[in-house]
């Protein structure tokens, strides 16, 4: 229980703080009724689930009593009731509904703990597979999401945008374009044109004199439709040179990315006139800042977990330690779960084989050693982790043999009744 109270300060602690700049159009954010609100309520929505299943397991493991999903749908509720009075928070339905569902699964997953770590031979084979599979899944949908997406409609040029929710440039800019199309500070004149030259990777270009360096991302220039909806922001945020870019992602509400060159304007001066260019090619986007070429920029199959959650600021190391950990987290579990070493590798081939087929159908998705190797290592963790454990017990149960890679899965901890 002490876990359970533990876990519901936390979200008390992330749920009232004050918020930022809100992001979402205003007409989404008008109603308590709504399911998912504003431009990221996708992404909002799978998180709120996230959040709540800790508790949920909690709360069954210390009560053993399910009626307790009921203490997760109050607790929502209370929280919604004082959001309404917090800045940058607002109440919703949706977040009610996401927030029970996830404390509901945490309470299902309660149930079944001890046959989900340690099951029977035929059941630790399916969720060996499952996990393999689900890791693939997770890379592919991840790069078919990170993809651009350019709908049909009406486009507007902005200079310098001053907009709610991202910092104002202070330089000043002197002329820009679409490859072939003059891009001014309004609507476009061939929005035909504009859709068409955008899906082909055509450049944009611009012309400005430097402002100081923004304490938070700032458009140089940028596009969007004529429902405010953001299609392509170059700009700047700090010394980096940012271009963020409408993905299939945003179709379903989810975070945005971006691409980025840190330190880009290390050695630019208020009032130096640049050169900036963002272009789309077969190998990714290419930045230019003047002489200075940049490329590729592309993503990899481990920064799925963007699309939930994507801060502006975060240091590089941060960033790299979180995609490596949304590769391992279902294969460590695949490692845990193999009946035997063959059927751990089958886990970790379907893994890989779902990075390779991303980096293949992802335009903005390239595999990377570095997240193969994680992928590899998760699963021989698993495998020693389960093995440690079965001889730790062996010790303390009085000398019998240490079971093989192959027999570990039929072993269970003392006072655990084994399933066939």
């Amino acid at each position: 229980m002490h876990f359970a109270l533990g876990w519901a300060g936390v979200i008390l602690l992330l749920t009232l703080m004050p918020g930022p700049k809100i992001t979402g159009l205003p007409e989404d954010l008008t109603s308590i009724f709504c399911l998912i609100c504003g431009e990221r309520g996708g992404a909002d929505g799978i998180l709120n689930v996230l959040l709540f299943f800790p508790l949920g397991f909690a709360m069954m493991a210390a009560t053993g009593n399910a009626r307790v999903v009921a203490l997760s749908a109050a607790l929502s509720i209370l929280i919604e009731v004082l959001q309404g009075v917090i800045p940058g928070r607002y109440p919703a339905l949706g977040d009610v509904v996401y927030n029970t569902v996830g404390g509901a699964a945490g309470i299902g997953c309660a149930v079944i703990a001890k046959q989900l770590l340690w099951p029977s031979r035929r059941l630790a084979g399916a969720l060996t597979v499952g996990a393999g599979a689900a890791s693939a899944g997770l890379f592919f949908v991840a790069a078919v999401l990170l993809a651009p997406s350019f709908p049909d409609t009406v486009y507007y040029g902005q200079w310098t945008a001053d907009l709610h929710y991202m910092e104002a440039y202070e330089g000043e800019v002197l002329e820009a374009s679409l490859g072939s199309m003059f891009l001014g500070s309004a609507r476009t004149s061939n929005p035909e044109l504009a859709v068409e030259l955008l899906r082909s990777g055509a450049a944009l270009n611009a012309t400005a004199v430097a402002g100081p360096a923004p304490p938070a991302l700032a458009p140089i220039v940028s596009i969007f439709d004529g429902s405010q909806t953001e299609i392509v922001v170059l700009g700047a945020d700090a010394t980096d040179l940012v271009l963020r870019i409408r993905y299939r992602a945003n179709d379903f509400r989810l975070d945005r990315p971006d691409l980025r060159v840190r330190h880009a304007f290390a050695a630019t001066r208020p009032g130096d006139t640049i050169n900036l260019r963002a272009e789309n090619t077969a190998e990714g986007y290419s930045l230019w800042l003047d002489e200075h070429r940049y490329t590729p920029l592309r993503h990899t199959p481990g920064e799925g977990w963007s699309l939930l959650l994507h801060p502006e600021h975060t240091a590089p190391w941060l960033d790299a330690t979180l995609n490596l950990a949304w590769v391992a987290g279902p294969l460590i579990l695949a490692g845990w779960w193999a009946p035997g070493l063959a059927w751990a590798m089958g886990a970790l081939s379907l893994a890989v084989s779902g990075m390779a087929i991303a980096a293949a159908v992802g335009p903005l998705t390239d595999m990377v050693a570095v997240e193969f190797l994680a992928a590899f290592g998760a699963v021989m963790l698993g495998v020693v982790l389960r093995r440690s454990f079965v001889r730790t017990d062996d010790r303390a149960t009085a000398g019998s043999p240490s079971p093989t890679i192959g027999e570990y899965a039929h072993v269970k901890p003392e006072g655990v009744e084994a399933r066939s």
